[in-house]
């Protein structure tokens, strides 16, 4: 319910949320989207789903191997091929919905809105097919070089991070917007004292956590496995750590939807608000003149001549 109210605001409340225009506007290219050829089109698209038909060879990695590859042991090889059956459907089920998301890129978009949401709908799913592919692979190498209770501990606070940062960036976005200030709970009030909301302070603390667990897990493994010590306790190190990197940047691009939402809700507003011209929102010098002028900077620079 919480989420969905993030998604209800008033234009006066969302611009409390919203992102910077240098953030969203970072080029004024977009005018020449709708110019491209069909071919240009098409081999976009393709760009795209040969990035995600890459990272299901992460999976193909985890299935092919049931282990042997990863220094595991038979019956953890077998547990790491059937997490990796399981997400081989889920990757599937993403990869049909990025073909629907890429499917729009071959026509014309009526504006700026529709363009940036549909980007950051392909980036989102894009994110999320990653971060499903490596999984496989990622706990395969994490139980085989640093152990079990390492790798459980490890998930365990990547798993309690994110939320609590989700939920913190939530809540402040809902205060921020309603004047609500919500009560912190027990998860909230432990996660506050173990990892800061300060970005900086908070990502360095999280690498003390798990350089301490990668510690741990080379005297688990100590004997069992082939690489060296220097070896696990690098990947007891990187693995946690790129779950943590890859799922931020999934808020973030969740972030950015957030605010082209608000944009595509109300349109008008948003374009004097960031001084969006006529022929960046609708892409086209062309295709502006077919629709009513809501902001022309030529217009504003013969208003500030006239009162000088």
């Amino acid at each position: 319910m919480k989420l969905k109210k993030l998604f209800q605001g008033t234009f006066e409340q969302s611009k409390e949320i919203i992102m910077k225009r240098n953030w969203l506007l970072y080029s004024n290219d977009y005018r020449n989207i709708n110019h491209n050829s069909f071919f240009t089109r098409i081999f976009t698209i393709l760009l795209f789903l040969g990035f995600m038909l890459m990272t299901w060879s992460f999976i193909y990695l985890s299935l092919d191997s049931k282990g042997k590859n990863l220094n595991l042991a038979p019956n953890t090889g077998n547990y790491v091929y059937g997490v990796g059956r399981v997400v081989q459907v889920v990757f599937f089920i993403v990869l049909i919905l990025e073909l629907m998301v890429c499917f729009r890129r071959l026509f014309p978009f009526k504006n700026l809105a529709n363009f940036m949401n549909n980007g950051f709908n392909i980036m989102i799913l894009w994110i999320l097919s990653t971060i499903i592919s490596i999984l496989p692979l990622a706990l395969g190498i994490s139980l085989g070089n640093s152990g079990i209770i390492a790798t459980i501990v490890a998930a365990i606070i990547v798993v309690d991070f994110e939320i609590y940062h989700f939920r913190s960036w939530l809540m402040d976005s809902l205060q921020k917007m309603y004047g609500t200030k919500e009560k912190l709970n027990i998860f909230d009030k432990f996660n506050k004292k173990l990892l800061p909301i300060d970005e900086f302070k908070t990502f360095v603390r999280l690498i003390g956590i798990f350089f301490i667990i990668a510690i741990c897990g080379i005297f688990e493994t100590n004997g069992q496995v082939g690489p060296s010590w220097k070896e696990r306790l690098l990947i007891g190190l990187i693995v946690p750590l790129l779950y943590v990197i890859l799922i931020e940047i999934l808020r973030l691009s969740f972030s950015a939807k957030l605010s082209w939402y608000y944009i595509k809700k109300y349109p008008t507003e948003y374009r004097l608000y960031y001084k969006i011209s006529d022929k960046l929102w609708y892409l086209g010098e062309k295709r502006a003149a077919k629709h009513p002028s809501v902001y022309r900077p030529e217009d504003e620079k013969k208003i500030n001549s006239n009162e000088i």
